[in-house]
């Protein structure tokens, strides 16, 4: 896997953090980067374009986009 990329609405509390970087040290990815995209109500389908891009334009092979 090339990258991690979470959309997420409200970052408070534990959210603030990079929600991204989070599950994928506790998964043992660490050598793979988090992306928190932070764009309110369209974090999740705007974390999932970036991911589409990035594949579509060879910079990854394959991303995991989520959304909290």
């Amino acid at each position: 896997m090339d990258e991690l990329m979470v959309g997420c609405a409200p970052p408070g509390g534990e959210q603030g953090f990079n929600i991204a970087r989070i599950p994928a040290v506790l998964l043992g990815w660490d050598h793979v980067p988090g992306v928190t995209v932070n764009h309110f109500c369209t974090s999740s389908l705007q974390a999932i374009s970036m991911a589409a891009q990035a594949v579509r334009c060879g910079d990854a092979d394959v991303v995991v986009a989520v959304g909290v």
